[in-house]
Order: structure tokens, then sequence, then C-alpha cells
């Protein structure tokens, strides 16, 4: 269905005073340095093709703001609020996108707008692909009328989000297949393409109750402007997981590729899916289970000395006496060399949860790892043989592996007898053939 004759129903407005406004996908930067959509659509030169009011032109009433194909929001134009240039008139973040994008200092104006609700605030659109050197759409173009929307008949939504229940049975069903080791190759794989908003909305859901939590709830936790600049944010990161997984949701939000919908009390809850969750648990992203592991050990061994205990303790976090003394036996990286001793991370080679009290606290069950090649090791995506060799898992393709910086070239710069049945156990245990 065309999008603009939905955008007019709801509104009443008369399609001449319609603006499509396509954001380009830098405004993901904006939002990297704490900057908000909302500001960015207000903010228009003056006399340019995305000034609302712009001489000549019809006054635009509604905006329709997209982002990466979706939309991100329905904005009512209730007047000039103020007018000046383009600097004057921004925040500091403002300010700093356009230094890096070398935008220059030009006469603007500051729009007074209303987000409205709508339903299809949060919905793809098509027919702007390939086009994305127009990022304006007025009814005196052929771009207005070629932009559709998918909407679901008799389609329910809230906080624009659409419940899993209408996505297509098959592509439900791709998405509960999906087990907790290809999460956790995709948390590993796309870690690098995560923002520090990512990771911080990442960690506020997994440290919920339950791991259940609302856009309103997350929207607050992280200082989002409002409830659409959460759902964009969480679902340009599941948009990378369905990339990841080469799955096409054509019927439905993205988000769903990490949360499930449960309506409760009217409102619309987000729980993470379990796997996601037992995938950021083995990988120890938000380390809460340590804690309980810890919490379980103390309780499990009051007969030792504090001292004791505590090294055991520290060691579970890389830290303490078992840290220290991997620094000393390794002096480095324990097979790049590296010196930087702040960025290594000290690692198990036989896991601490099924180790025994003396073998948490054994330099030969450990390595000084930087944390590329710790995440592969802990994942069992690398190993290594009895002469100090690496091995390679068939499970990660090589070209990951290499933008990892390992290849089969690599090997332990030394190596004990005593690492030996630590690295046996690994590899009959924790590696992927």
């Amino acid at each position: 269905m065309r999008l603009v004759d939905l955008i007019s129903i709801e509104t009443g407005v008369d399609f001449s005073q319609i603006m499509l406004l396509r954001h380009f996908n830098t405004v993901d930067r904006l939002i990297e340095l704490g900057g908000s959509v909302d500001e960015f659509t207000s903010l228009q030169p003056t006399g340019s093709k995305y000034d609302y009011w712009a001489e000549g032109k019809h006054r635009i009433k509604i905006v329709a703001v997209i982002v990466h194909d979706y939309i991100y929001g329905i904005y009512r134009v209730l007047g000039i609020k103020t007018e000046g240039t383009t600097y004057s008139l921004t925040s500091k973040p403002h300010q700093q996108f356009d230094t890096e994008r070398k935008k220059k200092d030009r006469p603007a104006r500051r729009f007074d707008m209303e987000l409205i609700p709508s339903s299809v605030t949060g919905t793809s659109i098509t027919g702007w692909k390939g086009r994305e050197i127009s990022p304006v759409a007025r009814s005196d173009g052929k771009l207005f009328w070629q932009i559709e929307v998918d909407i679901i008949e008799n389609m329910q939504k809230s906080d624009g989000l659409e419940p899993l229940d209408l996505i297509k049975k098959h592509e439900k069903s791709i998405i509960e297949n999906l087990t907790k080791e290809e999460y956790k190759e995709a948390f590993v794989i796309l870690q690098d393409q995560m923002t520090a908003s990512d990771i911080k909305m990442l960690e506020l859901h997994y440290r919920s109750p339950r791991y259940d939590i609302t856009a309103a709830q997350l929207a607050k936790k992280v200082d989002f402007s409002n409830l659409t600049a959460v759902n964009l944010r969480y679902g340009l990161l599941a948009n990378k997981f369905l990339e990841f997984f080469q799955i096409d949701l054509t019927k439905d939000v993205k988000l769903n590729v990490l949360i499930s919908l449960e309506k409760l009390n009217n409102e619309w809850h987000w729980k993470l899916r379990p796997h996601v969750v037992q995938a950021l648990e083995e990988l120890e992203w938000f380390p809460i289970e340590i804690f309980q592991q810890i919490e379980q050990f103390k309780a499990s061994t009051p007969f030792l000395d504090a001292t004791t205990r505590e090294a055991i303790i520290q060691s579970r976090i890389g830290q303490g006496k078992f840290r220290t003394s991997l620094v000393d036996y390794w002096k480095g990286c324990s097979v790049s060399g590296c010196k930087q001793i702040r960025l290594l991370k000290a690692s198990h080679i036989k896991p601490w949860h099924v180790s025994s009290n003396e073998e948490r606290l054994n330099v030969y069950n450990g390595l000084l790892l930087l944390p590329n090649l710790d995440s592969c090791f802990d994942l069992g995506f690398v190993s290594f043989d009895d002469e100090g060799k690496i091995l390679l898992s068939s499970q990660l393709e090589q070209a990951s592996l290499a933008h990892f910086g390992i290849n089969s070239t690599l090997k332990l710069l030394r190596l004990d007898e005593q690492h030996k049945k630590f690295l046996r156990f690994h590899r009959e245990n924790i590696f992927r053939y």
C-alpha cells in the first residue's frame, strides 16, 4: 500500500502538505555522539529543499521520517520555533556531527514539531532503494507516490512494534531453531560492528529481572529521547544478526531475532530469547553468572582459609594471584608476544567451573592472550596441540579467522609438559573440530 495514502487517511492532511524525509545512514553516527533524530529533523536550512515552509512551495504539515528503510516516526509541523544558523541552533553533539561531515554554517530554522502516533511507525518501506541520492520526496515528484509500506491486515501494534505471532510460520520457525552456539558465534563476529549504545542496551536488557523490559523502561535507562529512538537503535542491532544468519523477515519487525514479545497490562514486554541469554552467559559479556558461581563456591568451601578462598575467587575473574603468575610466566601474550599487559586477558585452559581448587590457581592451566585470541579460544574455535601449534576449527570460516589476525602459522611461544594435560582437556571438551 502507498505510504502517503495511509498517512493522509490517518492525519486528514492533503498530499501536498506531506513530506517524506529519508535521513542518510550517517545518522547512526549522530546517535553515537549523543544527538537525537528529533533535533536533527526539526532543524532545516532556510530555503533549502528540506525547509518545511520554503517560499514558493506548499507548507508542510506532516513529515514522515525514514531511517534505514524504516518509518522512524510521523511528525506534525506546528510552526517555526526560532531562526538563526545551523551551528548556533544546534546542541554540541550536532555541532560535532556537522563538523565531521564538513558542513558549513548557514541560515536555518528550528521548527516546532510533535511526534504523533501512527500505525506505520516502525514498519519497513520499499521503493527508495537505489534512489538514496534523493532524500526528500514531495507530492510534486514521482518518488513520493512510489514509496510503499506493507501492513498486515488486522495487525495490532504497540510502541511501533508488531507481535511475534504475526510472523509467517516459516520465519518464526527459522528464528526459534537458532541455537545457542549460533548466537555465540554471531556475538563474537559482530562485536566489532556494535556501537557503545548497542552494548549498553544489551547489558541493561540482560540485567533486567527475568530478562524482561518494556520499550519505555529501556528508553529511560539508556537516556533515549523517546520510544521510537530505542526501537530504531535496537532494530538496527537486530538487523546485523539477521544479516549474519541470512534471514529475511519480510512481514515483521526485525527485533524478533533477539526478543520475544508478550502483552501484559496493555503494554508490550520485550524478553530476550533463551538462547540469546545463554550465549551472553557463556561468553561472559555481562558476567552475572560469574558472581553466582563465586557465591556457590563460597558456600561450598567453608573449610578454606580466607587468603586461599580470595585467590581462587580472583582467578575466576582473571585477576589477583592467578593473573600475576601468568604475567610472570609469559611476560606477554602467550602467542603473539605482545607486551601491552593491560590489554591481555588471563584465561583458564580448563574452565574454572570444572577445575579443582588447585587447578584454578595453577599457572600451567592458564594462557595470557589478546582479546581476539581469548574469545576464539574460550569458544573453541582455536586450540593448541601438544607441540603448541594452533588448531583452527572447521566451524569458523578462514576469512573470519583472518579478520581476527588468526592463521595456521601461530603457536604458543613456550610449552611445558604440565600444560599438556590441560590442553588435552580443551581439545577433547571445548575445541570444535
